[in-house]
């Protein structure tokens, strides 16, 4: 079986629901996922201020000052964002795997304008239909990305 891939080196944005909370270098990164909040109006979250590579050791260094995670006093979730977009803080514990259909408009406009302009030009059940495939895409992405974790842990999604 191949060597498994620490959380330190998984690839995409460390989530709370993959993180070992007994794990120092692992317990905090996904905080860091959601950016730097900014109470300006009309400012949404700022891309992280810690670089990604970093994260392992600060979440270290708070573990080492005494924070833990206290999952009863959770009062707010974070839904991952990705390379472009920072994550966003939630009022409720997000699903499994839950797309952040904002994150995912903003990143169709990015990467791939043309079909975005078909679902802001289209009339509201065509839009929809858009949307509906755009959401297949994004999940069978996912899947894949998933797949190719699972391979590269020697079969194992953890």
């Amino acid at each position: 079986m191949g060597e498994k891939i620490t959380f330190d080196q998984y690839p995409g944005t460390p989530t709370q629901d993959k993180a070992d909370m007994q794990d120092p270098r692992q317990f905090a990164q996904w905080v860091f996922a959601v950016g730097t909040p900014d109470s300006r109006p009309g400012f949404p979250n700022q891309p992280p201020m810690i670089p990604k590579q970093s994260w392992p050791d600060f979440s270290q260094m708070l573990w080492d000052l005494g924070f833990r995670h206290v999952k009863s006093k959770q009062k707010k979730w974070v839904i991952p964002g990705n390379n472009w977009v920072p994550g966003r803080l939630v009022d409720k514990k997000p699903k499994p795997g839950e797309i952040d259909l904002e994150q995912a408009a903003e990143f169709l406009m990015d990467t791939n304008p043309e079909i975005a302009d078909k679902v802001i030009t289209s009339d509201p059940e065509q839009a929809a239909e858009h949307a509906a495939r755009m959401r297949e895409t994004l999940l069978k992405t996912k899947e894949r990305a998933e797949k190719l974790k699972a391979g590269l842990n020697g079969g194992s999604t953890t």
